[in-house]
């Protein structure tokens, strides 16, 4: 995948950045996450306000850490995911559990989700173990809130880095 420029018009909004995401997730097209990217990119440099900032933050996060993902280069994929985490931790500072839960726990579910992916990408067990870590609050605030399939998509989650680890230390 390139980093290319999009051909989107200017006027960027969260629910058109919103719908490419949704699109490239439903269709796999790397470049409809590229477009994604730029068009969070702008509306964030619009000055959202702190809710929306961080909702962008969050979806910014993860569409990056889909770039790292479909990225056949380690050094770009790897570039990708450090942008994925830097943007989820900025998400938790004004997403916080007390706050809000359940956005909270949605991010951490995602941050582990990059580190897993960090950790396929480099076997480094610090990753593994931090996606544990972030998963370990968001199931119980899942498990709290009696969210069901949140609660499963967190138990998929741990289920991967699980595997993850396993298929690290048998490769060895």
């Amino acid at each position: 995948m390139s980093w290319g420029q999009s051909m989107r018009p200017a006027g960027a909004s969260a629910a058109g950045a919103d719908g490419l995401a949704a699109e490239a997730l439903r269709t796999g097209d790397p470049s409809l996450v590229v477009d994604a990217v730029i068009e969070y990119r702008r509306v964030l440099a619009q000055g959202p306000t702190r809710d929306e900032r961080a909702r962008i933050e969050q979806n910014l996060g993860a569409a990056m850490c889909l770039m790292g993902q479909q990225e056949a280069d380690p050094v770009q994929a790897a570039a990708a995911f450090e942008l994925a985490r830097r943007h989820l931790e900025t998400a938790l500072l004004a997403r916080t559990r007390e706050d809000a839960p359940q956005a909270w726990a949605l991010i951490q579910a995602n941050l582990a989700i990059v580190h897993l992916s960090i950790h396929r990408l480099t076997g480094t067990p610090v990753e593994a173990m931090a996606g544990h870590i972030a998963l370990d609050g968001a199931q119980e605030v899942f498990r709290q809130l009696g969210d069901a399939s949140a609660m499963d998509w967190t138990a998929s989650i741990r289920m991967h880095l699980l595997k993850a680890v396993d298929r690290r230390r048998t490769a060895r």
